[in-house]
């Protein structure tokens, strides 16, 4: 057992003084500062978001974007609906649309994520490209911020349809890359059984997302 005295050998102040020490009280105000400014984040993310469906969206469903072909006939789909997205959303004025708009591309570009860095980028990582997957898992967290700044922006901002072109730039040249230069050469260093297992599994890792019925 210690008293007072003991922690003032020690250079350390007793309780009681730590309420009338100023270096103290700024901690205490900054971490009710966090505190506070983290609960009022927790609850903006916990808001209900208006979703547009697929098809309310004039985009094609997940189902259809499977289609034939193997996964890298799924990923040129998957990006021409992207970009079918994007105009969408450049094309409304409306700030209820735009948020609607704005949501259901984000779903789309979240789940064609999640199977990039699922099933593709560590295959491409295990074949030996080693800076490929590095790069595109870095494009895909700046399109995830940059959303993310869509989201807070006002949707009537003067400056709304700028931030929209330059993600849709970003994301343009994330999927142009992927499509003529990494993805081909990836597939035709694949045996036919390799593509066909790498193609089940892309479409599996979708279907997780797909409506239930």
């Amino acid at each position: 057992m210690t008293d007072g005295s003991s922690f003032r050998g020690r250079g350390v102040r007793p309780g009681p003084n730590a309420e009338s020490d100023p270096v103290v009280s700024r901690r205490r105000f900054h971490a009710a500062a966090v505190v506070t400014m983290a609960g009022a984040g927790l609850a903006a993310c916990q808001a209900p978001v208006p979703r547009a469906t697929p098809t309310e969206a004039g985009l094609p469903s997940r189902r259809a974007m499977a289609g034939g072909g193997d996964w890298l006939d799924s990923v040129r789909i998957e990006h021409r609906a992207v970009d079918a997205a994007f105009a969408q959303l450049l094309a409304a004025g409306e700030p209820a649309l735009r948020v609607r708009l704005r949501t259901a591309l984000a779903d789309m570009l979240t789940v064609h994520a999640v199977q990039e860095e699922t099933v593709l980028y560590p295959a491409l990582a295990m074949a030996g490209l080693k800076a490929e997957p590095q790069q595109l898992y870095a494009d895909h967290a700046q399109i995830k911020v940059l959303l993310a700044e869509l989201d807070v922006l006002p949707k009537d901002h003067p400056a709304w349809p700028a931030r929209v072109e330059n993600l849709r730039a970003i994301v343009l040249r994330h999927m142009q890359e992927e499509e003529s230069k990494i993805y081909p050469s990836f597939r035709a260093a694949l045996s036919p059984d390799q593509n066909a297992l790498v193609t089940a599994r892309y479409r599996a890792e979708g279907e997780k997302f797909a409506p239930r019925s």
